[in-house]
């Protein structure tokens, strides 16, 4: 769900976190694929909370250790969807990651370009006033 914080899901473009990006998303648990409906997250208590951080990812201890009720086990089950299998998943999931990190750093290496050149800008324009001192 959302990497060191994780990726949200509205930020992975064409994954498995699907064409309609903002109506589901997969969790993996036990092995299985779970295409849950955000509408079931939303629902969820503290689902964005716990959920999320989860999308496109094996959730199995996380989940275990909450100790979820029959009943709450018997809904993941209505969402398993074996269309994608857990290591699609979670190789998308890391592709998009690597996307995500090259960004950030190609973003860094602009900034510091843009203080490289400013730096050299106020540098020059120092030395211009004081020879015209």
């Amino acid at each position: 769900m959302e990497a060191s914080r994780p990726i949200s899901p509205a930020a992975m473009p064409s994954s498995p976190v699907d064409e309609k990006i903002e109506e589901h998303l997969w969790l993996i648990y036990g092995g299985q694929t779970y295409r849950v409906p955000m509408s079931f997250v939303r629902r969820h208590p503290k689902g964005k909370e716990l959920i999320l951080p989860y999308a496109n990812q094996d959730m199995t201890e996380a989940y275990d250790n909450a100790g979820h009720s029959k009943g709450a086990t018997r809904t993941l089950r209505k969402y398993a969807d074996a269309t994608r299998s857990a290591e699609e998943i979670e190789k998308i999931y890391a592709t998009q990651r690597a996307m995500h990190e090259q960004a950030a750093w190609n973003m860094c290496v602009r900034v510091g370009s843009l203080l490289s050149v400013a730096a050299v800008l106020g540098a020059v324009y120092v030395r211009c006033r004081q020879q015209n001192s």
